[in-house]
């Protein structure tokens, strides 16, 4: 089961579809030449939505730090707690602590990157609407995304749900040994770092590989092939320009042009969002596809 992660992490790293908001957000802010407090800004709302193009209306219609006046925008599913008027109350918060300290979310910093990954994630936690996932995935996407200097230190199994079940499915360590998982996780991490993968648009750590074991988890599971989360951003950006914020979002399309090879876009080669068969394929099979696969 080792051998098959490997091969997951190489296509996900090749295709950048493990975290396909990170690159989708580093390409916004270069292009539009955004100040790091936008840049900041726009993290924060990609992390609220967890949907980049809900984020990116959210962003053309507020000011930094500033609760968008409109908020009904669609919100994934893992931000599910956020639904309705709770994003409201999030982000409200959100904009009360930057607004408190000006030097947050990175407020306490000692220059020691190692310990400032764990004061990051204080910091978020403080935040109403931010659990296990909420602070992790935003620490992580803030050093990869917006360059705050910290380094990713664990893979907080304790909490977690996703990367526990997939180091449990790699080692057949018992999930509940926390211990355990934290020693194979620490592994795994050292075996990709070995074969000397890494991203297209940042180093391999501890915080991609962790986002590659949610996914590889999700895979067994029957919800996850190499490319979904490419073709899902495909499918946000379609469903905004229905709701009709076609203007604003249209920049996505040259994004994902600039950002994704070729033959992983849906639009350039016939097929359209999420292929619900492909989600059961390495269930059903054990065969991990590949993201250029023809739908």
């Amino acid at each position: 089961m080792l051998d098959k992660f490997v091969l997951m992490t190489v296509r996900q790293y090749t295709s950048s579809d493990f975290d396909a908001d990170h690159p989708m957000c580093k390409w916004l802010i270069t292009k539009h030449q955004l100040s790091y407090v936008q840049g900041l800004w726009l993290t924060i709302l990609a992390m609220a939505f967890y949907d980049e193009a809900s984020a990116w209306v959210a962003f053309n219609r507020s000011t930094p730090f500033c609760t968008p006046a409109d908020c009904k925008l669609p919100i994934d599913k893992n931000r599910r707690n956020l639904y309705g008027t709770q994003i409201i109350h999030h982000l409200d918060e959100v904009c009360q602590a930057y607004h408190n300290r000006r030097d947050w979310p990175t407020t306490g910093f000692r220059g020691d990157p190692a310990k400032d990954w764990y004061t990051l994630k204080d910091n978020l936690r403080s935040v109403w609407g931010n659990g296990r996932f909420a602070c992790y995935t935003t620490a992580d996407m803030l050093h990869k995304v917006n360059g705050v200097d910290i380094t990713v230190g664990d893979f907080e199994n304790r909490s977690s749900s996703g990367p526990a079940d997939a180091i449990q499915r790699i080692t057949g360590c018992d999930r509940k040994d926390v211990v355990a998982l934290d020693k194979h996780g620490e592994e795994i991490n050292q075996r990709i770092l070995t074969a000397r993968r890494h991203p297209t648009y940042t180093r391999s750590d501890r915080g991609t590989v962790e986002s590659v074991l949610c996914n590889f988890s999700g895979m067994c599971r029957g919800r996850y092939y190499p490319g979904r989360n490419i073709d899902r951003q495909q499918d946000r950006i379609l469903r905004l320009t229905k709701l009709g914020h076609g203007k604003i979002v249209d920049v996505l399309w040259e994004a994902r042009q600039d950002i994704f090879r070729r033959e992983h876009l849906g639009e350039f080669n016939g097929w359209v969002g999420v292929n619900k068969p492909r989600l059961t394929h390495f269930k059903e099979t054990g065969e991990i596809l590949c993201p250029e696969d023809k739908r």
